[in-house]
C-alpha cells in the first residue's frame, strides 16, 4: 500500500533513510535545495535538517545515526562533501572539498570509512577515506568508476559504464581491498544528482533504475550520396 509522507506544492526528491528505519531524508526544492526528514510512517510533517543558500542533497547517513555526508554545489558547479552531526545543528565542516566533483558518498557498515566519487583524475574514479576524521586516501578503481553503495555485507558496488562490479573489503583490523568482479551489464538511468539503484543489506539483491525500451538510443545511419546510387538501382531511363 502507497503511504504518501509529503504533501508540499515544490518538488521534493532523492529520499535516504536513516539507518534505524523511522525516518526519512529527502531534498525540498525551495529553491534552493534544502534538505528535509519526515517519520517513515507518516505520523509528524516533515522538518527542516539543513537549509542552506546553496543546492544541498545528503548522501549518506552513518550506521550509527550520527553523521550525515552531505552534498553541495558550489560557484564552480561542482558538488564537494560535507559533513553534519545530527540534531546538532546545521553546522556543516568540510569532508571532501576540492576544485572537482566528488559525490555519491557511502559509509562502511562498522562507520569507520566512506567511499565516494571522484573526478580528480580527468574521469570518475572510486577513493576510500576514513571516517568521520580525514585520513589518507585509498584509489579503488583503475579505469573508472562511479556511484558507490556500501551493503553491509563486507563489499561494496559501484558503476562502469553499464556494468556493475562488486568490490570485497575488509576494514579491520586495517582496510584491505580485494578484485572488482563484474556482475552484469544494464541500460541504467542515470543522473548526475542520484545513483539511481539500490542493494539490499545482504548483498544478494539490486534494485536499478532501468531506462524504458522505448527510450534507449537507437543506432542512426547516415547514406552519402543517395541519389547516384538510387539512379544505379534503377538503371537506364530510371530516376531522374
Amino acid at each position: 500500500m502507497l503511504n504518501r509522507l509529503t504533501f508540499s506544492p515544490r518538488s521534493e526528491h532523492t529520499p535516504i533513510w536513516y539507518p534505524d528505519g523511522r525516518r526519512i531524508a529527502f531534498v525540498l526544492d525551495a529553491p534552493p535545495f534544502h534538505l528535509y526528514d519526515v517519520p517513515a510512517d507518516g505520523s509528524a510533517e516533515p522538518t527542516a535538517v539543513l537549509e542552506s543558500p546553496i543546492d544541498t542533497y545528503v548522501d549518506a547517513v552513518s550506521p550509527d545515526g550520527r553523521w550525515m555526508v552531505v552534498r553541495q554545489l558550489d560557484s564552480e558547479e561542482d558538488y564537494n562533501l560535507g559533513l553534519m552531526e545530527v540534531g546538532a545543528g546545521q553546522d556543516v565542516r568540510p569532508l571532501r572539498n576540492t576544485q572537482f566533483t566528488e559525490r555519491f558518498a557511502t559509509v562502511s557498515p562498522d562507520g569507520r570509512y566512506v567511499a565516494y566519487e571522484s573526478n580528480e583524475s580527468g574521469r570518475s574514479e572510486i577513493y576510500i577515506q576514513p571516517f568521520p576524521a580525514p585520513g589518507p586516501r585509498t584509489q579503488v578503481t583503475r579505469d573508472g568508476g562511479e556511484a558507490p553503495l556500501w551493503a553491509e555485507t563486507s563489499e561494496f558496488f559501484y558503476w562502469n559504464g553499464n556494468r556493475l562490479f562488486a568490490v570485497p573489503v575488509r576494514t579491520t583490523p586495517e582496510l584491505t581491498i580485494g578484485e572488482p568482479q563484474e556482475l552484469f551489464t544494464a541500460s541504467r538511468y542515470t543522473t548526475k544528482t542520484s545513483r539511481e539503484y539500490d542493494v539490499t543489506a545482504d548483498g544478494r539483491r539490486i534494485i536499478i533504475a532501468k531506462i524504458p525500451e522505448a527510450s534507449e538510443p537507437r543506432e542512426v545511419q547516415i547514406v552519402l550520396n543517395w541519389f547516384s546510387e538510387l539512379e544505379g538501382l534503377a538503371g537506364p531511363g530510371g530516376a531522374r
